[in-house]
């Protein structure tokens, strides 16, 4: 089996712009959504009613969550 790890070269930021909000409704119960805040990635998670932010980027590989 061969696997193919991509590491940190793609910069570009997706997904809605987190500090102008969006709705609720966007993220379903145990969802999440990837998006940005001040030009960094975040990836936002709901459970049990509440929402989580965490950084969007993975640390041991610098890819995108």
């Amino acid at each position: 089996m061969n696997y193919i790890i991509r590491m940190g070269n793609d910069n570009t930021l997706t997904g809605p712009d987190l500090a102008q909000g969006i709705p609720q409704s966007d993220v379903p119960e145990g969802g999440m959504l990837l998006g940005h805040a001040a030009g960094k990635p975040v990836l936002l998670a709901r459970h049990d009613g509440d929402f989580l932010a965490v950084d969007g980027m993975c640390t041991h590989y610098g890819a995108s969550l």
